[in-house]
């Protein structure tokens, strides 16, 4: 079989099952949020939503750090060093558990400190310190969840996602009909944990099968050097992308109060919900995008990168401007009347989760060409127009500043990575033409109708124009092949339905 069947059989596979499946528990833990919002109220959920974002970040920067060299190092050296490899693997899971230990023990004693200091309420102590727990086990899974993309074990790596995602829903709405604010961050351990034990002990057997006797570390500079190499800039440019809705996040509630900071946290959660798709989009599309690199193939790697960027564009488009102009009605509904003020800042955030959504395709797409540190560049460049933004705008409009913040800089952070794409690595973004096109004039229609329609006028007309854009990305913009994976999706969800 020549390598790009090969590739792009197996590419299409892994993405359909990170679609579907990881795709379905980012939908389920998404839910999760905005149920609790109903039960607790702008000012425990922005309490709630400071605690869980600050939980993610700093597991995040774990998990980007030395973990993402998993992603890259094991499947390249279980075919060529498995001595090595399996070194590589000892070396991350030590590396993590005691520096992850230490950090853990740090921020409990600290937790006092960062309550008053940077929130200035003393009684957020205790929810800081249950915060540590809640970063070991998420760190701790995230690491797990590394190893089984490493090991191209996706059906594993979704799977966990999907019965943590599940187990949240339900402890989470049991937590916090029983206990309140305590039983909604309990059901975050629980169900984290619950997803690490089963995930392990997978793991552990996968491992031994794939470098029998070999998962012994070793801290000498050869095995190191390839660990640090690609850690050093992942960790880097996670360092200057996850704190972003934290500190947004942390600085509206600063400057306007708790429930301004719960109401800018529904808006992000309704723009979350346009980024599932593409987010379990990104491990399989650098790990394969990694291997047609290494495989010397240019005009492979710019076929794979123009349909990664035309599909993910056309599935986040009609998500974006969906949620952007149903965003009164999808606030009602999934948060209830008390968040109908986020309206607004929902409009601008769902607008920018389409470029949101593209720039984290972009980063894979520069990881697998081996250019990271040119992506720290760029990524510095945007941090700086990030933070100058959200110092002048959210301390004047409070939430809607803060998902102006967001968009404004999203915007230019994925022009300048297109440009880059484009004058440096000299990938062929022609292709991108005609979903530009029908971006900028979806845009132009959706601005137009705001401002003439209202009701149920609005939501009709927006219902059209959300049919057009599909019909225009798959008979417009799509080639021959993608509308006949198209066509074949379509049939076999028809086929699902008529058989209930």
């Amino acid at each position: 079989m020549k390598l790009q069947d090969d590739l792009g059989r197996r590419y299409l596979r892994a993405s359909l099952d990170s679609v579907l499946r990881g795709g379905t528990s980012l939908v389920i833990s998404g839910l999760v949020p905005m149920v609790l919002a109903r039960f607790l109220g702008p000012h425990d959920f922005g309490i709630y939503a400071i605690i869980t974002a600050l939980t993610a970040l700093i597991a995040g920067l774990f998990h980007m750090g030395q973990n993402s060299a998993l992603h890259k190092l094991l499947p390249e050296y279980y075919v060529s060093d498995r001595a090595r490899g399996g070194a590589i693997l000892a070396n991350v899971v030590t590396f993590t558990l005691a520096l992850i230990t230490v950090f853990c023990v740090s921020f409990v004693a600290g937790a006092h400190l960062i309550a008053v200091k940077i929130y200035n309420d003393p009684s957020l102590t205790q929810f800081f310190r249950f915060c540590a727990l809640m970063i070991f086990i998420t760190t701790l899974l995230n690491l797990a969840s590394s190893i089984a993309a490493g090991m191209q074990d996706y059906q594993a790596y979704n799977t966990t996602m999907l019965i943590r995602s599940g187990m949240l829903i339900v402890l989470a709405l049991i937590g916090v009909a029983v206990w309140g604010l305590w039983g909604a961050l309990a059901s975050q351990l629980v169900a984290g944990g619950v997803g690490l034990l089963w995930l392990t002990q997978r793991l552990v057997k996968d491992a031994k099968e794939r470098f029998p006797g070999l998962i012994r570390p070793n801290f000498s500079r050869e095995i190191v050097r390839p660990i640090a190499a690609f850690m050093l800039p992942a960790f880097v440019i996670t360092l200057l992308n996850m704190p972003c809705y934290w500190w947004t996040n942390s600085l509206t509630a600063r400057t306007h109060g708790f429930a301004q900071a719960g109401l800018f946290s529904a808006a992000y959660g309704l723009a979350q919900l346009i980024s599932l798709a593409p987010y379990n989009f990104y491990t399989p599309a650098m790990t394969f995008l990694t291997e047609a690199n290494a495989a010397a193939d240019v005009a492979l790697f710019d076929q794979l990168v123009s349909r990664s960027l035309r599909t993910i564009w056309l599935l986040t488009l009609p998500l974006a401007l969906g949620c952007a102009l149903f965003s009164p009605l999808l606030i009602s509904v999934l948060y209830g009347g008390k968040f109908m003020a986020a309206a607004p800042a929902a409009f601008v955030m769902s607008v920018a989760g389409l470029f949101m959504a593209n720039v984290g395709l972009v980063n894979a797409v520069i990881a697998a060409k081996g250019r990271i540190w040119q992506g720290c560049g760029i990524a510095f460049i945007w941090a700086i127009v990030f933070t100058a933004t959200g110092f002048l705008a959210i301390p004047r409009w409070g939430a809607i500043g803060a998902a102006a913040t967001f968009a404004f800089s999203y915007v230019l952070y994925l022009l300048l990575l297109c440009l880059y794409l484009q004058f440096v690595l000299h990938i062929n973004l022609q292709a991108m033409r005609r979903p530009t096109i029908l971006t900028v004039g979806s845009c132009l229609i959706a601005i137009g109708l705001i401002y003439t329609c209202a009701g149920i006028t609005l939501y009709l007309a927006s219902t059209l124009l959300l049919a057009g854009i599909v019909i225009g990305g798959i008979f417009w913009v799509c080639d021959e092949t993608e509308r006949r994976v198209c066509e074949t999706g379509f049939a076999r969800v028809r086929q699902v339905v008529l058989s209930w």
